[in-house]
C-alpha cells in the first residue's frame, strides 16, 4: 500500500458541465488555466473519474472521486506544496492517464499531454469462458494471476506481446474467480462470477 501523506491541499471545484457520450473507452484532458500556484483542468468522454496527486516518492497526498454526466471540471491549488515535481493520475474504467506538475516559486504547471498512459485489461464472461485481453502499448510483460473464491492460487504465468488469454471455467468447483493482472507498473484486481 502506499504511504498516504497529508498535506494541506485547497481544492476549489468548478461545476459540471457540457454534454459526454456515456460508455466511452477513451478519455482525453486539456489544461485550461494555469494561474500562480492553481491549475485548472478539463476531462472529456468520461462520466467517473478519480483524480489522485503523489510525489516523486509515489507518496499519494490527494484523492477525490468525481461522477457526472457531463465534462468534468477542477482546479486544484498547490499553495501548500513545496516546490518539486508531483504527478496528477486521472484514471476512469478504462485508463489510467499520468500528468506531470512542476510547482516552481509562486508558479504550478501541468503537461499538456500524458507523461503515460496504461489501459486497463478487459475481462469478458461468456458461458463457462473468461477471456482476458489487454488492450494498447504494452512495454512489459503481462503477469496474469488468477484465483479461486478461497484464494487459491489456480494460473500464473507472465507472458510477452499481445495478450489474449480464454480459460474454460466449466471443470473447476468455484463461484467466483479473481484475475491480478500486472504491467506498465500497474496492478489490476477484478472478480468474476461463474
Amino acid at each position: 500500500m502506499k504511504n498516504f501523506a497529508k498535506i494541506g491541499l485547497a481544492v476549489a471545484v468548478l461545476l459540471t458541465t457540457f454534454g459526454v457520450r456515456a460508455g466511452e473507452y477513451d478519455f482525453s484532458l486539456k489544461v485550461t488555466n494555469e494561474t500562480g500556484k492553481k491549475v485548472s483542468f478539463s476531462v472529456i468522454d468520461a462520466e467517473t473519474v478519480n483524480f489522485s496527486i503523489y510525489n516523486t516518492n509515489e507518496e499519494l497526498l490527494f484523492n477525490e472521486q468525481v461522477s457526472g454526466p457531463n465534462a468534468i471540471n477542477r482546479t486544484y491549488d498547490l499553495s501548500a506544496f513545496p516546490e518539486g515535481t508531483y504527478y496528477l493520475e486521472a484514471e476512469t474504467a478504462a485508463k489510467v492517464a499520468r500528468y506531470e506538475i512542476t510547482v516552481v516559486n509562486q508558479t504550478a504547471t501541468i503537461s499538456k499531454t500524458a507523461i503515460e498512459e496504461t489501459y486497463k485489461p478487459v475481462i469478458t464472461k461468456k458461458g463457462d469462458y473468461i477471456t482476458v485481453t489487454v488492450p494498447g502499448d504494452v512495454k512489459t510483460p503481462v503477469n496474469i494471476t488468477l484465483y479461486d473464491q478461497h484464494n487459491g492460487e489456480l494460473y500464473n504465468e507472465t507472458v510477452k506481446g499481445n495478450v489474449a488469454k480464454k480459460f474454460n471455467t466449466s471443470k473447476i468447483f468455484s463461484k467466483e474467480f479473481t484475475f491480478v493482472i500486472s504491467y506498465n507498473d500497474k496492478m489490476f484486481s477484478e472478480t468474476v462470477s461463474k
